[in-house]
């Protein structure tokens, strides 16, 4: 048996070595050496504290928190890996003085059977500066239009200030802080969350991780307005000067007036009046010229709708001097009633005569002078007399004249009358 071991040893040992050079050739054909890559792997950031617990914040640059990974080996140990057992670290506390920070490859199986693992890019890149906190008003404002027949009212927001912390040179950029609510079509009260929007110097919105916000939204309440187009009514107060009186008219810069308020508040109002205080007349000897402040005359919750409205009304209070005229009453509008019984009339030098009447051009204008008729009541007459039975004879009597309204007779007109009584001829 020793023999056996003994002879040939030299063969021996090349047919080992011969086997074992033919099995890694074997081996080597059907398991090669490959690569295999692993895309959009995280980078994971450890130690962060080294930066923050120094006043100072990072940003990472170009993306570089995410790799592509490229591992080599046999083919039988990649088919067992996948993006899961990659593994990328950066260790902030190793950041250099250019801010460049070594990621860190490995994998949690089979590492020591992987020839190599690299990355696109070996270093993460940041930008480390002051950290800055500053406080913004928040600008709330509203888009699109509500239906037809309303407009928007205040707007009211829960809270008016946002905290923001970040990069000192991303905060600078923060020009505003705006909140934005559609109201388009809306026809009541709105209530709901806005989104917290910042933008720049030039309008444009800045979306930064960097930047951290005490909160992100804002309940807003935007009030909706019913709107209404109602007319002027006025009052007047006082009373014009001796020999002085009110035309009747009373003039706005504008008829009517667009308001909006509460849809409740809006339907009980037909118009806006101008009350007697605001216009008063006392001692006035030509016409009144009030400004008036429409705001004052609103009901509580009313606004004025129209933007071109000044919110001033112009309002004046006709008045005009009283002036005498004189009227010829011609002998056919003299009219003789109730002739006592048995009596005949006829007017005595009756060749047209006048009365005087005061008013103000304005009415005196408007007054049909062929209207004024004098009625003359015998039998009222004689009785204010006392006689019961009148003898024949001329009787001066005044002609009684309904005077228009606004009018007043200030001359009289008295006509003389010859009464005679009627004798009867026998047959």
């Amino acid at each position: 048996m020793k023999k056996w071991f003994t002879q040939n040893l030299g063969l021996k040992f090349l047919s080992v070595i011969c086997a074992s050079i033919l099995w890694l050739i074997v081996m080597n054909i059907n398991d090669p050496i490959d690569e295999q890559r692993f895309v959009g792997i995280p980078v994971e950031l450890v130690n962060t504290d080294a930066i923050t617990d120094e006043g100072k914040v990072y940003q990472i640059l170009e993306n570089t928190n995410t790799v592509n990974v490229t591992v080599r080996a046999k083919r039988s140990v990649l088919d067992q890996l996948d993006r899961d057992n990659i593994h990328a670290v950066a260790d902030l506390s190793e950041v250099s003085v250019t801010n460049l920070v070594t990621i860190k490859l490995s994998s949690n199986r089979y590492s020591n059977q992987i020839d190599s693992i690299t990355s696109n890019t070996e270093f993460l890149k940041l930008n480390i500066e002051d950290v800055r906190q500053k406080q913004f008003p928040i600008q709330i404002s509203t888009i699109g239009t509500p239906a037809e027949g309303y407009l928007t009212g205040t707007v009211t927001a829960g809270q008016t200030v946002v905290r923001l912390r970040g990069p000192e040179s991303v905060i600078d950029q923060v020009h505003s802080v705006q909140a934005v609510i559609d109201v388009t079509d809306m026809t009541s009260d709105v209530s709901t969350t806005a989104s917290i929007v910042l933008y720049d110097a030039d309008n444009k919105k800045i979306e930064d991780d960097s930047l951290q916000f005490n909160i992100s939204s804002v309940e807003v309440k935007v009030s909706i307005l019913a709107t209404k187009s109602v007319p002027f009514t006025y009052q007047v107060s006082g009373t014009p000067a001796e020999g002085y009186e009110q035309t009747g008219v009373i003039t706005g810069t504008y008829d009517r007036i667009t308001i909006a308020g509460p849809q409740n508040v809006i339907d009980t109002i037909t118009s806006i009046n101008i009350p007697a205080e605001a216009l008063n007349v006392t001692g006035q000897t030509d016409s009144l010229h009030a400004m008036i402040t429409v705001a004052d005359y609103l009901p509580a919750g009313v606004s004025i709708a129209d933007e071109e409205h000044t919110g001033l009304l112009g309002v004046m209070v006709g008045i005009e001097p009283l002036e005498v005229s004189y009227l010829t009453i011609p002998e056919e509008r003299i009219q003789i009633t109730n002739v006592p019984e048995g009596y005949e009339y006829t007017l005595v030098n009756y060749s047209g005569s006048s009365i005087g009447v005061r008013a103000i051009p304005t009415v005196m204008g408007r007054v049909d002078e062929a209207g004024f008729v004098g009625e003359i009541d015998l039998g009222a007459y004689f009785e204010s007399q006392g006689i019961s039975e009148p003898a024949d004879g001329v009787y001066s009597v005044e002609a009684v004249f309904q005077m228009p309204e606004r009018v007043t007779q200030v001359q009289m007109l008295y006509v003389s009358i010859e009464l005679t009584k009627i004798v009867e001829e026998s047959e």
